[in-house]
């Protein structure tokens, strides 16, 4: 199955395909091994905000620093300044955090 995302809205921040494109990119900067990320697709979450804001939030199955995989999930608050969406320099990042999951249950996490 092929899944994605285009750009059909006029605002970046209110189009999930770019917002998660950035999202992703700046998760990336924090991971060890951010080529052999995965992030899953099913399951991301998109809020507009207003103001040229939104938030992302996802999963990703990325090595730690000893290169096991771990599922991380990740938060990212956005503002879109101008220019192309799909360019994250175009945007500033509000927030961004990764949290471990240690257990099935979605509320046991702890920040990695």
């Amino acid at each position: 199955m092929l899944i994605t995302f285009s750009s059909c809205n006029t605002n970046p921040p209110e189009d999930i395909g770019d917002s998660f494109a950035v999202a992703k990119a700046y998760v990336k900067l924090n991971l060890n091994y951010p080529e052999e990320a995965n992030f899953k697709l099913s399951g991301v979450e998109h809020e507009y905000l207003g103001n040229n804001e939104c938030i992302v939030k996802g999963t990703v199955i990325a090595k730690n620093a000893f290169g096991v995989k771990s599922k991380l999930k990740y938060r990212v608050k956005l503002r879109y300044k101008e220019g192309r969406g799909i360019d994250p320099r175009n945007w500033d990042v509000l927030e961004c955090s990764c949290l471990l999951y240690t257990s099935d249950a979605a509320d046991d996490l702890i920040g990695v």
